[in-house]
């Protein structure tokens, strides 16, 4: 965590498979959002970012915790409507890496000191 005067910052990485992106590029193409040449011509960087999409998700089967296609797009919502940016690190097989940034407003600079704050600025 980092927590200067103008942005509050964090990086949070897991020690899973990265993620999937033959299988976002896959269901980029099923979903209708996009044209087959749009897609062809995305970085990774880009296939990487259909995660925010409502509706995309690579789960095979739905559950309490993924497959619904529910979930980063609030999170992106959330961080957009705070002035803020989410970045993607992703390696395949290796990790997957969330770095998020929030500029410190009098609010923010509250929540990221007191998690009673930040759950009352959820609200």
């Amino acid at each position: 965590m980092n927590l200067n005067d103008k942005i509050f910052g964090f990086t949070f990485r897991d020690d899973g498979r990265g993620l999937q992106l033959d299988k976002l590029r896959d269901k980029a193409r099923t979903s209708g959002h996009w044209s087959a040449e749009e897609i062809d011509s995305w970085t990774n960087q880009q296939v990487a970012e259909v995660i925010y999409k409502s509706g995309i998700s690579t789960s095979e089967k739905a559950g309490l915790i993924a497959g619904r296609g529910v979930g980063m797009d609030l999170v992106k919502d959330k961080i957009d409507r705070l002035g803020g940016t989410i970045k993607i690190n992703t390696k395949t097989g290796k990790f997957c890496e969330f770095t998020i940034k929030i500029p410190l407003t009098k609010k923010t600079k509250e929540a990221a000191l007191n998690e009673k704050a930040f759950a009352a600025a959820e609200s």
